[in-house]
């Protein structure tokens, strides 16, 4: 979905695999609705030509990114004997994103997450151009210096989440989505 993290060929397939946590449904729905509600129309990034921007639709946190192999076999793997999690939820912030958007985002923290993504990364061949695993809530895309009012903002600081499964999403659309039980 981000274009500065992945780019989708002509063929429909994605540059790469990846693993990430989606979060309930309504809690999914809140964050959506906040953002709706408290991002101006006017402050919206868009490109008419690539419909990924905008206001987030689908509310997860990325593990990781950037994993060559379109099957989930070596991955889960390396997933599954990680144990169930919690991670928390931190304050509104948000990445810049260069001369185009911001990106703007919950935190999200947790030990194990970072564990695990660090697992991943040094376990399954991957192209990962981010040194530092800042793991997050994508809300939508901004434009540069906008919404910095909402930095800081505690409305979601504290919640806490299990996570129980991982999904797999090959780069190939005919592979689709797999879901990984944390078994650990």
């Amino acid at each position: 979905k981000r274009k500065f993290m992945i780019e989708e060929n002509s063929k429909g397939n994605y540059e790469f695999s990846s693993v990430q946590f989606n979060y309930p449904i309504d809690f999914a729905k809140d964050v959506m609705q906040w953002g709706r509600k408290n991002v101006d129309t006017e402050d919206i990034f868009v490109d008419p030509h690539d419909e990924s921007y905008g206001l987030e639709d689908n509310i997860h946190t990325t593990v990781l990114y950037g994993i060559h192999d379109k099957t989930p076999s070596k991955t889960k793997r390396i997933i599954e004997p990680t144990p169930p999690f919690k991670i928390t939820l931190g304050e509104i912030d948000k990445f810049p994103g260069g001369t185009d958007y911001d990106v703007i985002k919950i935190n999200v923290e947790g030990d194990v997450l970072r564990d695990l993504h660090y697992k991943i990364r040094e376990n399954i061949t991957n192209t990962n151009s981010y040194p530092d695993y800042k793991p997050h809530m994508t809300i939508g895309y901004v434009l540069p210096n906008s919404c910095n009012h909402l930095l800081g903002s505690e409305e979601f600081k504290g919640m806490t989440f299990q996570v129980n499964t991982v999904i797999f999403s090959s780069s190939e659309k005919k592979w689709k989505k797999f879901k990984i039980k944390l078994e650990g």
